[in-house]
This record gives structure tokens, sequence and C-alpha cells, in this order.
């Protein structure tokens, strides 16, 4: 990953923080900047950032059972929709049947 990839993923992950996280978050960067960490050979760290970003933002993930369930009602044939009236949901009373309440 480059820098404006780390730093995009870095703002997706702050936007789903509460506000006391962000100023947490906030006074460690600006800790990193008083206090500069020192610099490892690139070797010991090259791999390991795009690898945990990825197990995060892995877009080929497992389907949910709601996927699994949806997917197989598909493929049967079970799910399905059939056309309908454009004004069902005003008139529907029209489109009940009356017959034993006569």
């Amino acid at each position: 990953m480059n820098r404006a990839e780390i730093e995009q993923a870095v703002l997706t992950e702050i936007h789903t923080l509460p506000l006391d996280k962000i100023e947490a978050t906030l006074n460690f960067v600006l800790s990193l900047k008083n206090n500069p960490v020192k610099k490892r050979p690139l070797g010991l760290l090259k791999g390991k950032v795009d690898f945990a970003l990825d197990g995060m933002y892995n877009t080929k993930s497992t389907p949910t059972e709601g996927e699994k369930v949806l997917a197989i009602l598909k493929k049967t044939g079970y799910l399905g929709s059939m056309p309908d009236a454009t004004d069902l949901s005003e008139n529907y009373k029209d489109y009940l049947d009356w017959g034993d309440k006569a």
C-alpha cells in the first residue's frame, strides 16, 4: 500500500469511531510527532502493513447465512416476484377477497 491508500484506510476507520476515541487517536498522532519513533530497517516491516490492512478490507469474504439462503432460493426458483397493481398500497382493499365475509 502506498501512503495515500493508508491515509484513506485510516480516515475510513476514524469515521466509525466515537468522539472520545477520535480524540485519543489525535493525541496519539500528536505524541508521535513530538516523540518520533526510532526508525527500523524497512525489511522488518515489508509486507506486514499490507497484510494487516488486506485482512481488514478484504472484499472477498465468505457469504453470510442469509446470502447462502438467498442464493439457494434463487437457484431453485422459490424466490421470485409477480406483476401486481401499481396502486396496491393505496387501494389494497379493492384487491382483497371478501367472499367469506358475505
